[in-house]
């Protein structure tokens, strides 16, 4: 009996070890799976960022300070890391970078100072990143799965109330300076060239060639102090351009299109005696011909007619002279005025004195016809014949003569000189001289005829600076343009689906659809993160976010409840609510959206339940908000009764129904016609789900949308639901063609 007791007292302490080690093992079990569970069926990893987005409104003078504030809300057990950065959206320069690691509730604030613009007004658009994970440890199993988190920063920035009224000073100024220097620049062009029209004999020629060096100079000065001014001015840089209009000279183009019209007044004038010359020059060749035959018919009265032809002849050659020396075009036009009375005159008397013989030897040879002599044909005046007439008539009976002489006269009706014996006496010698030094001199070399200048100013428009103030300059993805109002691409809204658990907040749904916003950055969408809906409308600019004309990717839920009571609006969850309530807090952020970006319209990209509230909100109030629906695995038919049945388990019950096969909601849903828009639907599949295929939570066939551009996306389930495929389509590094899918339909809506 001893030694049993004995025995007992040794079997007893391993029997309790032994106990305690299944026990301890019971409770790590316990423990491990239950931090599994925990991690499954709950959000590991929260990170707060406030504010979710920050829009600073300065001078160019001032630096913009913003400030965020972090907070880890992860599980107790783990430890964070996270990745801070800052990049300007306008030129993609990364400007911070750094890796922090935080612990449960740290708390962190990140103080960015960007300094002051300097000059012009516009907008700077910043990216401030957050990308967290949860560190693995024993007591920490978590899926290591990156939180992405971006706030939008948006600095505009304005002028100076100094600056806007130098501005308001400056272009009135600068726009007469660019009319004056424009009509001036036009007429000097115009008179540069007519200047080198004008012979450089010309002696008032030579005093605008002077004027006109004098006022290319003049207007290259004034000319550098209006270029001068306009850099200033295009560097926005209002206050220097007052300083260097209020010192520079101002200009008068009436000085410059005097020139010109000066220099056209003495083309005209050249031109004139031009006229006058050739004129003059076009007479010359009768003016020999008198001088020949005065010369060939040697008589005193032609002698004298001989010397005055020679006289005029002698202008000629002394106004050639001068006009291919130095000369002043006044005096020019007197001689030419001088020289062609006599030139006139003595061509006239000669031509008279021609008449008078002609009709002397017609007088003569009618007398000798009268009397039966045979006289020979003439069509000239010849003083030779006329000699040899009147010698004959002078042995006819005189009262026949005077019969004769009647006769004719009555027959030609021209009254002249009927002594034809004294008129070749007077006019008509055999003996010859020979021609003076001026007739000579003019006949050996004939005075070649002038080229009248052409008057044609030519063609040119008035020199135009394009002058404006500038327009509030807008950069993003290495493109600035002008700031612009009204042309604000449409926004991209993504929306979540269903709550797997209604304890988790919101953003844990909103999550997964953060990578996909970024992906979309590479092809120029502006990443604003999440949609700040308690934000106060009144304190922000309208349009803030539409002025660079570059789309704007935010992600929202429906989920938030927003309030207002004698201070900031406040932010409540309330999920466990029907679609159709959802769909009125979707329109209430559509009409944020629209505020923000100043668009008209807004592109939907909706997954799973996402995309019943966004049909339904369309339903409600209508389509004239929405550019286009893209649902992502959206169960327009419904889920099956045992997915519903496990969407109860933790989620909405509400919700649940609404979205379960043959459910009022969906029935009266799809009884309505389709909006008028094209409507796009994309949908997974590979996963078996029962007899058929689907994403593990909605089936193929409830995925598809009539009337709607379907695309199908292959995949696999590979959690032990079998159900992750159903928002796996969501995360760009599993499925890359779901991003590119959608830059390709978001070209076609936005063109």
């Amino acid at each position: 009996m001893a030694k049993k007791e004995g025995e007992k007292r040794v079997i007893q302490p391993r029997t309790m070890l032994i106990v305690l080690l299944v026990v301890l093992a019971v409770l790590v079990l316990s423990f491990v799976l239950s931090l599994r569970i925990k991690f499954l069926l709950h959000d590991e990893l929260q990170i707060d960022i406030a504010p979710l987005d920050a829009s600073v409104h300065i001078t160019n003078k001032d630096a913009a300070n913003v400030t965020f504030r972090i907070q880890n809300r992860n599980f107790g057990e783990c430890e964070s890391i996270c990745t801070i950065t800052l990049k300007d959206i306008g030129t993609g320069e990364m400007l911070y970078n750094t890796t922090r690691s935080l612990t449960h509730n740290e708390e962190i604030l990140e103080r960015f100072r960007f300094p002051a613009p300097g000059h012009g007004s516009g907008q700077f658009l910043f990216s401030f990143n957050l990308v967290c994970k949860n560190l693995r440890s024993f007591i920490c199993p978590s899926t290591g799965y990156p939180r992405y988190h971006t706030a939008l920063i948006t600095v505009n920035y304005d002028l100076t109330d100094e600056e806007q009224a130098a501005q308001s000073a400056v272009f009135p100024i600068l726009q007469a300076w660019s009319d004056s220097i424009g009509r001036a620049s036009y007429s000097l062009n115009a008179s540069s060239d007519l200047v080198a029209r004008i012979p450089k004999n010309n002696l008032d020629g030579q005093n605008l060639v002077v004027q006109q060096q004098w006022l290319e100079e003049d207007l290259s000065i004034k000319r550098h102090f209006f270029d001068a001014a306009i850099e200033v001015w295009n560097a926005e840089n209002y206050t220097a351009a007052l300083e260097k209009v209020s010192a520079a000279e101002p200009i008068d183009p009436q000085e410059y299109e005097t020139h010109t019209n000066s220099t056209l007044f003495l083309l005209r004038q050249i031109n004139d005696n031009r006229a006058m010359l050739t004129n003059i020059l076009k007479k010359t060749p009768e003016l020999l011909q008198a001088a020949r035959w005065y010369s060939n018919h040697t008589t005193p009265y032609n002698n004298i007619s001989l010397a005055q032809a020679n006289s005029v002849a002698q202008e000629v050659l002394d106004i050639d002279l001068i006009a291919k020396n130095i000369h002043a075009e006044a005096r020019l036009a007197e001689l030419l005025t001088h020289a062609d009375e006599p030139l006139t005159a003595n061509i006239a008397s000669f031509s008279e004195l021609m008449d008078a013989g002609y009709w002397l030897q017609r007088l003569t040879a009618t007398q000798l016809t009268f009397a039966g002599i045979q006289v020979n044909p003439f069509s000239a005046f010849d003083c030779h014949a006329l000699a040899n007439q009147s010698a004959l008539v002078a042995t006819l009976n005189q009262s026949y003569l005077n019969e004769s002489l009647i006769l004719l006269l009555n027959s030609s009706n021209v009254v002249v000189e009927t002594d034809a014996a004294a008129f070749t006496v007077k006019y008509c010698s055999n003996t010859t001289s020979s021609m003076p030094v001026a007739l000579a001199a003019l006949s050996k070399s004939p005075i070649p005829i002038p080229v009248n200048i052409s008057l044609d100013v030519p063609a040119s428009e008035l020199p135009f600076v394009n002058l404006s103030i500038p327009e509030p300059t807008c950069c993003a993805f290495g493109e600035c343009r002008n700031c612009c109002s009204g042309c604000a691409a449409y926004p991209v809204l993504f929306l979540h689906g269903h709550s797997f658990n209604d304890a988790n907040n919101p953003e844990y749904t909103l999550a997964y659809v953060a990578e996909i916003q970024q992906a979309l950055e590479e092809s120029g969408y502006i990443n604003a993160g999440i949609l700040d809906v308690t934000a106060d409308p009144s304190t922000l600019e309208f349009g803030e976010w539409g002025r660079s004309g570059k789309p704007v990717t935010v992600r929202a839920s429906y989920y938030y409840i927003r309030d207002y009571d004698l201070g900031p609006y406040q932010l409540h969850v309330q999920q466990s609510e029907r679609i159709e309530n959802y769909a009125l807090r979707l329109h209430e952020i559509i009409e944020f959206l629209k505020y923000r970006t100043g668009s008209d319209k807004v592109i939907i990209v909706a997954h799973s339940m996402g995309g019943l509230v966004a049909r339904s909100y369309m339903d409600t109030f209508g389509s004239g908000s929405v550019a286009t629906l893209i649902t992502i695995n959206a169960p327009h038919h419904g889920i099956s009764t045992k997915v519903a049945q496990a969407c109860t388990f933790l989620g909405s019950s509400k919700e649940c129904d609404d979205m379960t096969e043959g459910s009022v909601f969906l029935n009266r849903l799809n009884a309505k016609p389709l909006p008028p828009m094209k409507l796009y639907a994309i949908r997974s599949t590979g996963c078996v789900m029962g007899n058929t295929t689907g994403d593990g939570i909605v089936t193929t066939e409830s995925a598809y949308w009539e009337g709607a551009v379907n695309y199908e996306i292959r995949g696999t389930c590979t959690d032990v639901l079998n159900s992750d495929l159903h928002s796996n389509v969501m995360i760009p590094r599993l499925y890359p063609e779901v991003p590119e899918l959608l830059k390709k339909i978001l070209v076609v809506v936005v063109g």
